[in-house]
This record gives structure tokens, C-alpha cells and sequence, in this order.
């Protein structure tokens, strides 16, 4: 594949079959493997290659989507054209990228012009802005559905998505009416509440305290997509011709059926994935990939990556009101138990270096659990209103 590109030109990896269908496909977070081999055997082309990849991916169909069979036969057909006239200078050769890629959504508004437009589709920075910006002063679970309708959701409801796109909350369904047929959905969980859903789709997901979760009321026929900022625990329903992907900072992870823990809250400086069976592919910047096995945990640190075994149920007890603790530091439970209770705790710079073990009920109050971490690390605290310093 090295020999095969080199010296190409800009137009040449356009008018490449090959390497069209396959920029296609990693636009989807497809062939993200095969994409990466071929940066990696083409150093001295990689910037041409990612020029062409935005030359195009530049074209876009909204709601009734064209396939990428016919998009290829329209370019096939533009590109058979410009060979037999095909310019020689780098100047001209430009103008008719340019000219051919506008020609070609000439040619398919004006096929479908009566039933779609075309436009930049909704991408994953736009909808990680949203979630950044997502916030709530209520002190309740709130989903926020399409841009206006709120519905307050009690602590440790079951929430089910239908296929018609209806809300079902612990077997009662919330009367609404529908404004578009996919609308995005924002699920705010504050501190010291947790929930879970239950997609359209079958996969079920249990999201934790201090979560902000965005997801579509519909998913579209090749892609399941949802975008998350905190903890959430996912039993993804198998469907291979439609990959579910979790958008989160830094990091996607792609699956097709299997079960794994994220945790990926913005104030914190790391992330982990999980694996608990089944596999997954954790995407870096949409072009470094890693496989992970049953029990594996990817852990990202300050742009540093490390994958270990670890045992799974430290890091998904949480759904059970357990936190299971091996070697953690003071500093990181005090911050854990803050975020659950919804409660501040100041504490000082030593706590950093001080490692606890043991299994702690979230079940119980925060002066128990606080009493019962005292008992092994020695230490004295005082509570006023929402504030408990630890001395």
C-alpha cells in the first residue's frame, strides 16, 4: 500500500476508488485500523491524504440519506469526465477538485431535491460543546427533550425510550408531543442522584452521580451515537450492521454488543474504560485505536494511555451502592463520596499519599461512611450544613 501511494497527487487519492470508499467508511468510525495503517505507511503523504479526506467527507445529506454506493457511481461518473481533460498544473488541477465536488451536489439536490437537504450534518464537536454547556440548578434528575419540553425524573427511576420515540419513567408514560421525528435528548443525573435507561435499541444504561448523558430519541440506520460526561455503566444490545459509539472527552469508545464501565467526569484528569465482556475499540483523536479484552481497563491520563487487567467488579459495584477500594488514595475517596452524597469535603494536601483498602456501602449515611474509613486511617472531621472538613 506504501509503493502504491506515493508521488500521488491531491486529485489522484480523490479519484482513487480505494482510498475514496475507505475515507467514506472512517467518516462513520469504520476501518479506523485500516485508516491508521495507511497514515502510517504514507508519512511523507499524510497531509495530502487528510486533505482529500476532507474534500470528501466535505458533502452532506440530511435526514433521508443518499448511499454511499450512489454517491460513488455520481463520482465515478464526474471523474471519467475530468480524466479525459485532466489539467497540468497544480493551480488548475485544484479548480477541478473543487469544480467536481460542487457538480456533484448539484447533481444530488437535483436528484432528490424534493426530499432532502443538504447541509453539514450535527458533528461529535458540536454535540460535546452542548454537553459542556449542559446545567441544571434543580437538585433533581431533569431530561431536556428537544429544545424545550423538561421533565424532572425521581432518584433511581427506570427510564425506557421507545421505538416511537415516547418516554416511559418507572411504567408511566410522560404525555408529549413530538416537534421532529429524531430530537436529542439530555439526561442531567446532579450529585448524590443516580438512574438508568433503557435505549430504543435494548441496550440499557446505569449512569451515575454527577452525569450529564446526550442521546437521540432515535438512532440513525447505520450508526447508535450517544456523548457522555461523568460515569455510566452500558449493556449494549448486539446489532452488527449498526455500531454503538460513546462520545466522551478525549476518547470514543466503539462496540457492537457487550458491557463496559466508563468514567469520564470533566473536573477529574483521567479516564477508564472497562471491559467487562465483549469488545471494544478505544478511539483517540479518530485515529489511534486500541482493542480491549474481558477485565482489560484503558486508562487515560494527562494525554498517557496505559491498559492493565484489573478486576471489574472495583469498578462497577457503584451500580449496587458499593464502592470497593484497592490502594486508593484518601484524596480520590473524599472526592468520590462528595460527588455521591452531594456534599463539599475539604481536606488537606497530605491526603494524597494516603492509600485505603476496603469496601464501603453507599447505602449508608455520609457520617457512617466517613466513621467506618476512620476506623483504618485515623482522622477527625467536623460538619456544618453541606460542608464537612476533614482535619
Amino acid at each position: 500500500m506504501a509503493d502504491k501511494y506515493k508521488g500521488y497527487h491531491l486529485e489522484d487519492f480523490i479519484w482513487d476508488d480505494y482510498f475514496f470508499s475507505l475515507a467514506k467508511k472512517v467518516s462513520k468510525n469504520e476501518c479506523i485500523e485500516e485508516w491508521n495503517r495507511l497514515l502510517e505507511e504514507n508519512p511523507d503523504e499524510v497531509k495530502k491524504i487528510e486533505e482529500a479526506y476532507l474534500i470528501i467527507n466535505g458533502i452532506h445529506i440530511r435526514e433521508k440519506e443518499v448511499s454511499d454506493l450512489v454517491i460513488l457511481e455520481k463520482w465515478n461518473g464526474l471523474r471519467n469526465i475530468m480524466v479525459s481533460h485532466k489539467r497540468r498544473t497544480l493551480v488548475y488541477k485544484w479548480s477541478g477538485i473543487v469544480a467536481a465536488a460542487c457538480l456533484l451536489i448539484f447533481f444530488l439536490n437535483t436528484i432528490y431535491r424534493n426530499e432532502i437537504q443538504i447541509r453539514p450534518k450535527e458533528n461529535k464537536t458540536d454535540l460535546l460543546s452542548v454537553l459542556d454547556d449542559m446545567k441544571s440548578e434543580s437538585s433533581e434528575i431533569q431530561m431536556i427533550v428537544g429544545e424545550e419540553d423538561v421533565i424532572d425524573i425521581n432518584n433511581d427511576a427506570l427510564i425506557r425510550q421507545e421505538e416511537d420515540g415516547s418516554i416511559i419513567v418507572n411504567e408511566g408514560k410522560i404525555q408529549r408531543e413530538t416537534k421532529a421525528e429524531t430530537e436529542q435528548i439530555q439526561l442531567i443525573v446532579p450529585n448524590g442522584k443516580r438512574t438508568s435507561l433503557t435505549l430504543n435499541d435494548g441496550s440499557k444504561i446505569w449512569v451515575n452521580s454527577g452525569t450529564k448523558l446526550i442521546y437521540p430519541s432515535h438512532f440513525s440506520e447505520n450508526i447508535r451515537e450517544i456523548f457522555v460526561d461523568g460515569e455510566i455503566y452500558l449493556d449494549v444490545a448486539r446489532n452488527e450492521s449498526q455500531p454503538f459509539i460513546v462520545h466522551s472527552k478525549g476518547l470514543d469508545v466503539k462496540v457492537l454488543g457487550t458491557s463496559f464501565n466508563i468514567t469520564t467526569y470533566k473536573e477529574d484528569n483521567f479516564t477508564n474504560v472497562v471491559l467487562v465482556s465483549g469488545s471494544v475499540e478505544v478511539i483517540m483523536d479518530n485515529k489511534v485505536s486500541t482493542r480491549l479484552n474481558p477485565s482489560d481497563c484503558f486508562h487515560l491520563e494527562n494525554g498517557v494511555k496505559s491498559v492493565n487487567q484489573v478486576d471489574v467488579y472495583n469498578y462497577i459495584c457503584w451500580k449496587e451502592g458499593i464502592l470497593k477500594l484497592e490502594k486508593t488514595t484518601l484524596d480520590e475517596i473524599f472526592n468520590r463520596l462528595s460527588r455521591h452524597y452531594n456534599i463539599q469535603i475539604l481536606y488537606g494536601n497530605h491526603y494524597t499519599n494516603i492509600e485505603y483498602n476496603g469496601k464501603l456501602s453507599m447505602e449508608e449515611s455520609i457520617d457512617e461512611v466517613l466513621g467506618n474509613i476512620a476506623m483504618t486511617e485515623p482522622f477527625t472531621y467536623t460538619k456544618e450544613n453541606n460542608v464537612i472538613k476533614i482535619e
